[in-house]
């Protein structure tokens, strides 16, 4: 009885990560999968995700930054990896940040060197993107499962 219980356990836990309710935990990680086929790529995409909670809204789309808890089965560069056409379109993000309390600390945002709010989204199947910086410097993976973060800055 007790292994029965220890088993629906866990596949409660492992289903909690998948579901389609909104994600509690800050950005992770979580298993939400793993990336399809590129769908398309996106230079030129102005973003600047410095605190790691602001929210990416392209083509309607809100993405939401989350660190994989699989990131072995994520491609290792993504912007080798993009086999779509670049769209041609132009983004900007909405500068919102995700719902959340004021962590301990001061958090300062350090302003964007050359290069850092600039980037390339690359949006994959599975609603799973990655963007990454002109510098090189910031790359982050994103989701549209709604995400609240337990920090603000």
């Amino acid at each position: 009885m007790l292994a029965v219980a220890v088993a629906l356990a866990a596949t409660l836990v492992g289903c909690a990560s998948q579901g389609g309710g909104p994600l509690d935990g800050g950005a992770g990680p979580y298993d939400l999968g793993t990336p399809g086929a590129v769908v398309s790529t996106t230079p030129h995409l102005s973003y600047y995700p410095a605190c790691g909670n602001e929210i990416l809204t392209f083509d309607g789309t809100r993405w939401y930054i989350f660190a994989p808890a699989n990131s072995g089965d994520f491609p290792t560069a993504p912007l080798a990896d993009t086999s779509a056409p670049a769209t041609g379109a132009l983004g900007v993000a909405d500068g919102s940040r995700g719902p959340g309390g004021i962590a301990m600390g001061v958090h300062r945002v350090v302003a964007p060197g050359p290069g850092d709010d600039v980037g390339t989204l690359v949006i994959y199947k599975n609603n799973l993107a990655h963007w990454e910086s002109d510098s090189g410097r910031l790359s982050r993976w994103l989701t549209t499962r709604e995400m609240h973060y337990n920090w603000a800055c």
